[in-house]
């Protein structure tokens, strides 16, 4: 009999998620896969067989608006050479990324330059701004007709959002 995997969990550790099982043993393979589901269907989206006893998520999966699902199970072999696997573990939904960024103030150069401000939704004081001018600041002075973008980083997730804004002369 081909037993499922024992200890299944899924951890956050730092800038990563984990997903850990029982004891690695150089004869025991596992097959792992990240879904999501979509209108009723199951799409796969990343497949691997590991003899380790655990496996870093590929952070395009982390930081998704998809919320993905993670199962793991063990591949058996017979002294005939037949394959056969045990059944799935299911682990609970990978967060998806909810953040988003919207650049506040006035789409008009006004005299002596004119200030947008990024700002994240969720709020908060966890983020990291990165603004096309170079600028790391919540908020930038602009004097130039130019398309202004900022990228907003939650520090906690590490989930990213994009905002721009088009200026223009008065």
């Amino acid at each position: 009999k081909c037993t499922p995997p024992a200890d299944v969990s899924l951890q956050n550790d730092k800038d990563e998620s984990v997903l850990v099982w029982g004891k690695s043993g150089n004869q025991t393979d596992y097959e792992i896969e990240v879904f999501y589901e979509e209108n009723g269907k199951e799409i796969v989206e990343n497949k691997i067989t590991t003899k380790k006893s655990k496996y870093v998520i590929p952070k395009s999966f982390t930081r998704s608006n998809k919320s993905y699902k993670i199962r793991i199970r063990k591949i058996c072999y017979s002294q005939q050479g037949s394959i056969f696997h045990s059944d799935w573990v299911v682990m609970a939904s990978v967060a998806p990324c909810n953040v988003s960024v919207t650049i506040v103030g006035n789409s008009y150069i006004c005299p002596g330059g004119s200030v947008l401000t990024a700002v994240p939704d969720p709020a908060g004081n966890n983020f990291r701004y990165q603004w096309n001018t170079g600028s790391t600041a919540p908020n930038i002075t602009v004097t130039d007709t130019l398309q202004y973008s900022v990228t907003v980083t939650d520090l906690g997730t590490g989930c990213t959002a994009v905002g721009s804004k088009q200026m223009y002369p008065i």
